[in-house]
């Protein structure tokens, strides 16, 4: 199912939003916490890009996954927040 995960960034330590190689972004943080949390690899595409050191206070990335037994997307953001670093704050996921 594709999910769509609403969030803010304080830019200033990554690469902009964009995996890149060999460099910190915002994109790799959060495909490794998603990947982490719901156990299986994860890919997001972002509805835009930032250079380096640019903030967002309202990104949207999509997904797909299925979401294992038990979570729900409550949980899903509760233990998403719990795994990325401070500067990343998501704040929904809808389905």
């Amino acid at each position: 199912m594709r999910y769509f995960l609403h969030f803010a960034y304080d830019g200033t330590r990554y690469h902009g939003w964009q995996v890149q190689p060999n460099t910190l972004t915002v994109q790799a943080e959060v495909d490794r916490c998603l990947s982490q949390v719901l156990r299986q690899p994860i890919h997001s595409l972002g509805s835009g890009r930032t250079d380096t050191g640019v903030h967002a206070s309202h990104q949207v990335a999509h997904f797909d996954a299925d979401l294992p037994d038990g979570m729900t997307l409550e949980l899903l953001l509760y233990r998403l927040r719990r795994a990325l670093p401070t500067d990343i704050a998501p704040c929904a996921c809808t389905p």
